[in-house]
């Protein structure tokens, strides 16, 4: 029962509350407009770490995902021109 607590907290608790203070810190650090766009590029990481870790396979998709999202992150950053 202890060793389940422990393994709980370790693998569980400590990741997912370290990760979320760790972005609130870099919110704060770098300011909500800028760390928005890491916000986006979280699937991409996602999938990268899925296929390093858990061997998954590259599929068409992950490709099409990666081009919609890097090509709104370069939209939305663009100046407007007047």
């Amino acid at each position: 029962r202890r060793q389940r607590q422990m393994c709980i907290r370790d693998r569980v608790l400590f990741p997912g509350l370290s990760s979320f203070i760790l972005w609130i810190r870099g919110i704060s650090i770098i300011g909500s407009n800028r760390s928005g766009i890491f916000l986006h590029l979280m699937p991409i990481f996602s999938t990268i770490l899925a296929m390093l870790i858990f061997k998954e396979r590259f599929m068409f998709f992950h490709i099409i995902g990666a081009i919609l999202i890097i090509t709104g992150i370069i939209l939305s950053s663009k100046k407007k021109q007047t």
